[in-house]
């Protein structure tokens, strides 16, 4: 009454999809915080390290990003949800398992992982890229309860803030050339997690700033991309540079 917000009660329905939400953002939380300390602390996560050493990855953007390491191995994160009171198939809605004939194993193996929050602070995705050979390169959380691909820009928490400081944003198509930008001094850098590049993260990045500047790679499909980014980001009422 106070603030003059009148309140609607909840019916079961929708208490039933906030609590499978706040369950996966639980299991994303407690797989987030296992990663990490596998890739920081573990002798498997010899081979992550190795790679975020070649990459250029220090170990400040390694904690600010909290980067993680999936073991080569079927039921090492498994156990560590089962051990937290995850559900399987919480977890496997997360896209963080998978049931197969013996039972849930892991869906990311081999990989170092790359968690994607919401501006909130919740992890809502994860990006895994492989080291070694072989394909995919990078295995990503598809749509879950809590995420779509095409709404949410990683490391737009962080960069929010410093697009608001410095009057603009930079959008780049990747994970690692996001995170090569903050750590070079450009923390006003977010990723669009492919060459696609809807309207709705186009509203996202308005919520921060009117200035975009896109740099997406050289390539023929990254130059397509940024043509098509151009008309949708001006369309959005965004100031658009290349």
């Amino acid at each position: 009454k106070r603030a003059g917000i009148p309140l609607e009660s909840e019916d079961p329905a929708t208490a039933r999809v906030r609590s499978e939400k706040e369950t996966i953002y639980h299991a994303n939380d407690v797989a987030a915080r296992w990663l990490h300390r596998m890739l920081v602390h573990e002798a498997e996560g010899e081979p992550g390290r190795r790679y975020c050493a070649g990459r250029g990855i220090d170990a400040a953007s390694i904690t600010a990003f909290a980067l993680g390491y999936a073991p080569d191995r079927w039921d090492g994160l498994i156990g560590e949800l089962e051990r937290e009171g995850v559900d399987p198939v919480l977890a496997a809605k997360a896209g963080l398992v998978k049931a197969g004939q013996r039972g849930y194993y892991d869906f990311y193996r081999g990989r170092l992982m790359i968690p994607t929050r919401a501006v909130t602070g919740e992890v809502i995705a994860f990006g895994g890229r492989l080291i070694g050979a072989g394909e995919p390169k990078y295995l990503n959380t598809t749509t879950t309860p809590v995420y779509t691909k095409g709404r949410f820009l990683f490391a737009l928490g962080t960069a929010r803030r410093a697009a608001q400081r410095e009057g603009n944003i930079a959008i780049v198509e990747g994970y690692l050339d996001c995170i090569a930008l903050h750590q070079a001094g450009i923390p006003n850098a977010v990723a669009a997690l492919g060459t696609a590049f809807p309207a709705e993260q186009a509203r996202e990045l308005r919520k921060a700033t009117e200035n975009v500047f896109i740099c997406f790679d050289g390539d023929a499909a990254g130059q397509a991309a940024t043509s098509k980014s151009v008309d949708i980001l001006i369309g959005e009422g965004l100031a658009a540079r290349v």
